[in-house]
């Protein structure tokens, strides 16, 4: 668990089973604003649910992301969370891989896109 640099363009965050509090989102978000922007992939492998400041951290990720042309990429995120998502409305908000693996093929291939 926790937030590691994958490559000098890309942060990995893995989520604990049960993700609250000073979260790894929200270190990762402080990652942003100092270390200057990353793109980060966002790992759900361990995770049995999230809560609803989960989720909001998730949104100002994105969107902070967004503003500086970096990328939110959620891998294995298992089918509850997903129906979640999609049941609130958000599963267009988020990109999403089977692992991290694909993640970072997805960025790589985007990459002159947004590099």
């Amino acid at each position: 668990m926790g937030v590691q640099n994958l490559t000098e363009e890309i942060v990995l965050v893995t989520l604990p089973k049960q993700p609250q509090g000073d979260s790894e989102i929200e270190r990762a978000t402080r990652m942003i604003h100092t270390d200057g922007a990353h793109h980060v992939i966002i790992d759900f492998s361990l995770v049995d649910m999230i809560s609803s400041s989960t989720i909001s951290e998730l949104i100002i990720i994105e969107n902070e992301l967004h503003e500086v042309d970096r990328q939110l990429v959620l891998c294995s995120v298992p089918q509850k969370i997903q129906r979640l998502l999609t049941h609130v409305g958000l599963q267009s908000l988020f990109r999403c891989t089977d692992n991290e693996f694909a993640a970072l093929q997805l960025l790589n291939s985007t990459e002159c896109w947004y590099g």
